[in-house]
């Protein structure tokens, strides 16, 4: 193995580019720099590295970058990489040269992430250094402080150890290293969107923001409670997509922006403000007002409003339904749109239902996005409530939404059948006719 030159140094350890065998991959080598050895034991720093290998090859390539090799026997012990492109923060500085905005990239990020916080792992070190291009994907790299396996009984975390990158730690990672929850990568998140949308310049420890409506979810990324932050990355993947896809020359109504401001703390409301929020929504008659309230709109928001008011609920759920019918979307945020469709049909009652289900099929065939034709597969399927299927055989017909459903099935391979047969019925004698 050749070591052709040192790509970047950590504080436990560097990380070389080397030629093997006539291939290039990158090479990280255990080298605790001289103030963590002396803060705490060798072994429990070589624990760490021993885990961090172990955490990285457990993960899918899909997320996480594949570890090639290794030697955790050794006084540098070591393990490979495949050579990745470049990182974000090259990438952010990039993208700020011509005016882009890194969406995909932030939505694969996001999903690694997932990934991660699926397995009961936080990654406690999240920043743009440690996001790697690779494959034309962006995976997660630098296990280093990644939490505790689930199943393990070794405990290689300081307590108080303020460990992480200070610019992207959240303030309560200051304080208390090994009891943070998957809120403090959020938290971290929070100060790479900061690093896309400003100069990149904050007061650490500190709740962040920007101009615009990605500033909204700045701010609630990088609460300084951790349980005023979003509770997971689903949901933050979602308040994210629709705030980007808002039109950069919308100019809704100062009332309108009102609302969008109120609703980054609508899981706070009482009955009077989610009353008002309604009377509002009713009133609405020029579109550019209900979409930045509509994006606004994420799965928690919506449960609450059903918990507070199931009436108020029902009459801005039919709205938001209609407003999805008539309206055209980016196409990554279709299965956004398409989740919080869903959350009405699970909260509402057969009317909402019916509403919302002809908008998911509207929304998975104008769009003929695979993800919502399967959701809409799936809640339509012979296993629907009578009284509901029955409902939406009369309401396919009066809504003209034949097609809606049809195209959906058709998209997916499938037969009619595939649909209640209350509702399948009315759909094939549709197609009877058409031939």
């Amino acid at each position: 193995m050749e070591v052709i030159r040192e790509i970047d140094r950590g504080g436990f350890g560097r990380v070389e580019e080397c030629e093997i065998d006539g291939s290039r991959v990158a090479r990280k080598v255990f080298d605790p720099n001289s103030e963590i050895r002396k803060a705490t034991p060798i072994e429990k720093l070589r624990a760490r590295f021993k885990r961090e290998v172990l955490v990285q090859s457990m993960l899918p390539s899909t997320f996480a970058l594949p570890i090639l090799d290794h030697d955790l026997e050794c006084d540098e012990m070591w393990y490979t990489m495949p050579l990745c492109e470049r990182n974000f923060l090259v990438q952010i500085q990039m993208d700020k040269a011509i005016g882009n905005i890194p969406r995909e990239a932030l939505t694969q990020i996001l999903e690694a992430l997932e990934d991660l916080h699926s397995r009961d792992l936080k990654h406690r070190d999240l920043n743009p250094r440690n996001i790697l291009l690779h494959d034309g994907r962006w995976k997660l790299a630098d296990f280093g402080l990644v939490s505790p396996l689930p199943d393990s009984s070794s405990n290689v975390s300081s307590s108080l150890a303020a460990w992480g990158t200070f610019s992207y730690m959240a303030p309560e990672q200051s304080l208390d290293f090994k009891r943070v929850e998957n809120t403090a990568d959020i938290y971290a998140f929070g100060c790479i969107i900061h690093d896309i949308f400003t100069d990149g310049q904050r007061i650490p420890l500190a709740k962040q923001t920007c101009d615009g409506p990605v500033g909204l979810v700045i701010e609630r990324c990088t609460e300084i409670d951790p349980g005023r932050r979003f509770k997971n990355v689903s949901t933050l993947k979602g308040v994210l997509l629709t705030s980007l896809s808002q039109p950069l020359n919308l100019k809704p109504s100062t009332a309108s922006n009102e609302w969008r401001s109120l609703l980054t703390s609508a899981i706070e409301w009482g009955p009077e403000r989610l009353r008002e929020f309604a009377r509002f929504i009713s009133k609405v008659e020029d579109q550019a007002d209900l979409i930045p309230v509509f994006m606004a709109l994420d799965e928690e928001i919506l449960e609450h409003f059903f918990q507070l008011d199931i009436g108020y609920a029902e009459s801005i759920a039919k709205e938001y339904a209609s407003w999805v019918r008539r309206s055209g979307f980016d196409f990554d945020i279709c299965d956004v749109i398409a989740n919080r469709l869903l959350t009405i049909i699970e909260q509402g009652g057969t009317d909402v239902k019916a509403t919302s289900i002809l908008a998911l099929a509207r929304l998975a065939k104008s769009h003929h996005r695979f993800y919502v034709m399967r959701r809409l597969v799936r809640v339509c399927s012979p296993e629907m409530d009578t009284a509901l299927a029955q409902r939406m055989a009369f309401e396919i017909p009066v809504e003209d939404a034949y097609w809606d459903f049809i195209d959906s099935a058709a998209g997916l391979g499938l037969e009619l059948e595939v649909f209640h047969p209350t509702i399948g019925t009315v759909l094939l004698e549709r197609v009877n006719r058409h031939r």
